[in-house]
């Protein structure tokens, strides 16, 4: 297994290939990988492990800030100050001082805790206390394909959440507010449209900097997010191409709308075939391991198909911008929870069976952000941003470092960000309808092409009516008539809310 980017934050060193050690100003040590990137303030007081970039035109670089407030506060450096500073940076990384950890705006880079110390693996902690390595098993029929936080199959190991911070020294886990507490807001739409795209135009020029000697390359399907990203990196005039992952069942305008945009704004495009490999099952099985099982999803096939080689041989060192952060002010299990937390058949719904591992952790989660409640954000919103980037999408980021040569990065993974986005009425941006309107200020030409439906590539009608067919059959055998019945009956309501709100856009 790759240990590149891992850490391990510890009371003593330990003997591990490849690692370097720290030892920082708390009296800890920090083991990390030789290959990840570390970057000290002068005094040694606050440690940035990762890669981060400002988003703000008017404020200095992380390594800058750092010195900044090292210097402005010569004894404790409060909390506070220091969310404040990174409430702006974008990146995957993990900010150390004075015992305390502060992850990125959706935790991308994980960190677990356990009465050991701290570290970017699950699975290492667990052995360091002399438990044996198992990968986490996904039960059966679930819907939710990622072991959700804060437990994990571990004992006595946890998954920090991007709504928290934790204090290795004193074992205690602290709040943090995910917007950004210090953001303005911006009234008028049109000066946060010109805003957005302003900082955007910045963030993503101080991210190609950070990556010196590496191709960009722009993830493009045929959904919202992705287009929204895609405009963005165009109108901030860095070079890039965008590429498209193929396989066989994936959806029919995933494949022909990125050909369109990119033909219409003269970008180079890449597709990327899957050619099955013979050793692929070995592949799937190394990544599951270096993920510790966490999720089950497509990017573990994607590895083990070795679908970045040739762009890898085709650029040398890239860096692939995704679109995964996006969806966290969308409300988008809005039919699963009421207004202040999750609804009558969200178990259900997430397939948490009666007293399983994964219904404990979603109890002890939302037992948290009962006690610790989170400001200008709905439940599902908050839920989203733990769970589905917290735990989902950082379990997919840590995958990539497997990847020699490859780097991936989620542009938009900024608190600061997510607290402008959130100014749109919630009407549009259930229905995306606020990046449509960032794509008409970035790129206009993009908003004449049509959204992807929802169409398997060579999939008939029938088979579409076919698994429907199932899915309902199973949901019946699962939850008996009634909450069936009631399930769908949600579904439906969301579904023609969601029309009426595309057609009272015009779109």
């Amino acid at each position: 297994m790759s240990e590149q980017n891992q850490f391990a934050i510890l009371k003593e060193a330990v003997s591990l290939p490849g690692f370097c050690q720290l030892a920082l100003s708390d009296g800890w040590v920090l083991n990390y990988h030789k290959q990840l990137t570390v970057q000290c303030s002068r005094d040694g007081r606050m440690v940035l492990l990762g890669i981060a970039w400002q988003f703000l035109p008017e404020r200095g670089t992380p390594a800058e800030e750092m010195e900044a407030l090292c210097q402005r506060f010569s004894g404790k450096i409060p909390n506070e100050a220091i969310l404040e500073m990174e409430e702006s940076w974008c990146g995957r990384y993990v900010l150390l001082c004075q015992g305390t950890i502060f992850s990125d705006a959706c935790a991308l880079f994980p960190v677990f805790y356990s009465e050991l110390g701290v570290s970017s693996d699950c699975t290492l902690l667990a052995q360091l206390a002399g438990q044996p390595r198992k990968n986490y098993e996904m039960p059966p029929r679930r819907i939710m394909n990622w072991m959700p936080g804060p437990l994990t199959q571990y004992k006595g190991v946890r998954r920090m959440l991007p709504s928290q911070l934790y204090c290795y020294t004193t074992g205690v886990l602290l709040s943090r507010q995910l917007l950004a507490e210090h953001y303005p807001g911006i009234a008028d739409e049109g000066n946060r449209l010109d805003r957005i795209v302003e900082c955007f135009d910045f963030s993503l020029q101080q991210m190609q900097k950070a990556l010196l000697g590496t191709k960009l390359l722009v993830a493009i399907t045929g959904g919202h997010d992705s287009r929204t990203l895609l405009a963005l990196v165009k109108h901030a005039k860095i070079d890039f191409d965008a590429f498209t992952l193929l396989y066989d069942d994936i959806y029919e305008d995933d494949v022909t709308i990125p050909k369109e945009l990119c033909r219409m704004a003269e970008i180079t495009h890449h597709e990327v075939p899957r050619e099955k490999k013979p050793d692929y099952a070995v592949r799937e099985a190394e990544y599951l391991d270096h993920i510790s099982g966490l999720v089950q999803d497509e990017d573990r096939l994607y590895y083990a198909h070795q679908q970045f080689d040739g762009l890898v041989q085709q650029f040398g060192e890239v860096a692939l911008l995704r679109s995964g952060v996006w969806p966290n002010v969308m409300e988008w299990y809005r039919r699963s929870f009421t207004p202040d937390g999750p609804g009558f058949d969200f178990y259900d719904w997430f397939g948490a069976q009666k007293g399983s591992l994964e219904e404990k952790s979603l109890q002890e989660y939302f037992a948290w952000h009962e006690a610790h409640p989170q400001k200008g954000l709905s439940a599902c919103n908050v839920f989203y941003w733990d769970q589905r980037n917290g735990c989902w999408l950082s379990a997919i980021e840590t995958g990539f470092d497997l990847m020699d040569h490859v780097v991936s990065l989620q542009p938009a993974n900024c608190r600061y960000l997510m607290s402008m986005l959130m100014e749109f009425p919630a009407e549009e941006r259930i229905i995306n309808h606020h990046q449509y309107k960032i794509v008409e200020k970035a790129f206009p030409a993009f908003t004449a092409i049509p959204y992807g439906s929802r169409k398997r590539q060579n999939e008939s009608t029938g088979q579409m009516l076919q698994d429907k067919f199932s899915r309902g059959v199973q949901r019946l055998k699962k939850l008996g008539l009634r909450k069936t019945i009631k399930m769908y009956g949600t579904m439906v309501r969301a579904k023609w809310e969601e029309a009426r709100m595309l057609k009272k856009q015009g779109r």
